[in-house]
């Protein structure tokens, strides 16, 4: 593989449930879904509950990561996907949808980096 195979796609969720966002079942489903729906299969997953609220996820895969920080104090969550699998724009806009609808979010923005 070289390095410009490698790609980050990084989602901003905003105005998303707070319900979804303090739950580690949703989160997970959510990162699972998005994997699933890029073609990639989740290894392994850890997370972490914060105190007083908020969820770190992160799934690994064969082909990278994904991985998710929420906040609900403010509605909003971080999800990062890095992969060796291109991400095209309709990937994209597929899985913005997943995740809005995942965590009742208002909107996604989303943007793809090569490194």
């Amino acid at each position: 593989m070289q390095n410009d195979q490698l790609q980050t796609m990084t989602c901003k969720i905003i105005g998303a449930s707070v319900a979804c966002l303090n739950s580690r079942i949703v989160v997970q489903q959510a990162l699972r879904e998005v994997a699933w729906r890029a073609g990639l299969s989740a290894v392994r997953s850890v997370s972490h509950d914060f105190v007083p609220n908020g969820i770190g996820v992160a799934l690994l895969l064969p082909e990278a990561h994904v991985a998710a920080r929420t906040w609900p104090e403010t509605g909003r969550a971080y999800v990062t996907m890095t992969t060796c699998q291109p991400i095209s724009a309709d990937m994209v806009t597929r899985l913005e949808r997943v995740l809005g609808a995942a965590f009742a979010a208002e909107r996604v923005e989303t943007g793809v980096v090569n490194l």
